[in-house]
């Protein structure tokens, strides 16, 4: 096992975990069914506090009233134990990575609230093998390849085309609008996909026949930027609760 370079600040960190380390072991010795409790609260107070004041950033809009714990669930182990597998992180090459005190919010925790039935672009059907060249390009296999917290955006995209991943061979035997989507897809007009289709589509809206009456695209960038949705309000779904 190999050293990486030391500095005074892993050295005291080396020392304060060694002192931790020390005490808890003399605690357990002593009573250990009493350690163990006294452990896991002093852990539950730590976190409960750490929630309190630590926001990185604005929430989503909808998410202001929601809890931390509600998305970040707690790390493995004991603060103590998490310390200590950090500071062997930095003192030496341990090849791993601890998350401490909350672990990195999944998908799994947006699922949680919402996921639909009605989802047209689930982001399941992106493990398929079909789209492996898509996910590397615009990673929709995961909520956080498109969205994420405490930056007030509502899509983290810097470009609105991205319907052409996947859609650049589309071909439809009754085109629907007045202008062709062969046209569209010609002209490469893929930042005016989303004026007439909801991603998702969870929305109750309406996709017009007309090219000229479809949601602007300034209109759809402000919604990626946090702004209203030009989709209205009202929604088909408002996600299945687990």
């Amino acid at each position: 096992m190999k050293f990486r370079n030391i500095n005074i600040i892993s050295i005291v960190a080396a020392c304060i975990i060694l002192i931790i380390g020390l005490a808890a072991a003399l605690m357990a010795f002593n009573n250990p069914a009493k350690a163990f409790n006294e452990n896991n609260s002093r852990n539950n107070t730590i976190l409960a506090s750490l929630s309190e004041f630590h926001t990185l950033g604005n929430f989503v809009d909808g998410h202001d009233g929601l809890a931390c714990r509600e998305c970040h669930k707690y790390s493995d182990g004991s603060i103590r134990q998490q310390i200590q597998a950090l500071a062997k992180n930095a003192l030496f090459d341990a090849g791993y990575q601890v998350d401490f005190a909350f672990r990195k919010v999944s998908s799994s925790e947006c699922l949680k609230c919402h996921e639909r039935n009605n989802d047209r672009h689930p982001i399941y059907r992106f493990n398929e093998p079909r789209f492996i060249e898509v996910v590397k390009i615009l990673p929709a296999n995961k909520c956080l390849g498109c969205h994420s917290e405490h930056n007030a955006k509502t899509v983290n995209l810097d470009s609105l085309g991205f319907c052409a991943s996947c859609h650049s061979e589309l071909f439809l035997k009754n085109d629907p609008l007045d202008i062709s989507h062969a046209e569209i897809i010609k002209t490469n007009d893929w930042n005016s996909c989303l004026g007439c289709h909801d991603f998702h589509g969870n929305h109750k809206f309406k996709s017009p026949s007309l090219y000229d009456e479809s949601v602007s695209v300034q209109a759809i960038k402000d919604y990626f930027d946090g702004g209203k949705s030009p989709y209205g309000t009202s929604k088909i779904s408002e996600g299945l609760k687990k």
